[in-house]
């Protein structure tokens, strides 16, 4: 509680100070000012939405990649079941060509 006063407060101080600041600049200054910090909340906007989408792909990807590890173990399980008939079908064609 006492560190969100303590914020608080110096939020409010730097933000009466800043206002000071601008208010007693030449125009053409404050404008400038004005069009960094709206440069920069573009900016960090931009960075957000890029660093979201970021996420999304890696998500897709993860999903992706879950998907297809599904589908070789399954792809695994039917070649190692192919080839235990296929044993199996050559043991007992091999038994029988001996009788």
């Amino acid at each position: 509680m006492l560190g969100e006063n303590l914020a608080g407060y110096a939020y409010e101080r730097l933000h009466r100070k800043l206002t000071r600041l601008l208010t007693s600049l030449p125009e053409s200054i404050t404008s400038a000012i004005g069009i960094a910090i709206a440069r920069a909340a573009l900016h960090t906007v931009e960075s957000t939405k890029l660093a979201t989408e970021h996420t999304e792909h890696a998500r897709d990807n993860e999903t992706n990649a879950l998907k297809l590890k599904a589908v070789s173990d399954a792809a695994v399980s039917a070649a190692r079941t192919a080839i235990a008939r296929q044993n199996n079908a050559a043991t007992q064609i091999a038994r029988s060509t001996r009788r």
